[in-house]
């Protein structure tokens, strides 16, 4: 499992090298984050082996609860925005 990320954050590092060379129009650390999720999920799909286990699960999103809401809205009412002061 280690093997698998540590490949794939070398061929990163090499592809900002190698895009700083050829690519002058786009920033090379955005060349290189394209480049190497590519190239993961070229891997993946070709050879089936996910090296990304560490899935929780799904996450829900749900709206906040009301009392939740009040309160931050009550703080957020407290504070003197003219000093950036919290007034008590």
């Amino acid at each position: 499992m280690a093997g698998f990320a540590f490949r794939f954050g070398i061929s990163t590092i090499i592809i900002i090298f190698i895009s700083k060379r050829y690519i002058q129009k786009m920033p090379s650390p955005l060349v290189a984050i394209a480049g190497g999720t590519g190239l993961y999920y070229i891997v993946t799909t070709q050879t089936g082996h996910s090296g990304n286990n560490l899935i929780i699960g799904n996450i829900t999103a749900q709206w906040p609860d009301a009392m939740a809401f009040y309160l931050l809205l009550r703080e957020i009412a407290q504070i003197y925005f003219f000093n950036l002061e919290i007034s008590v």
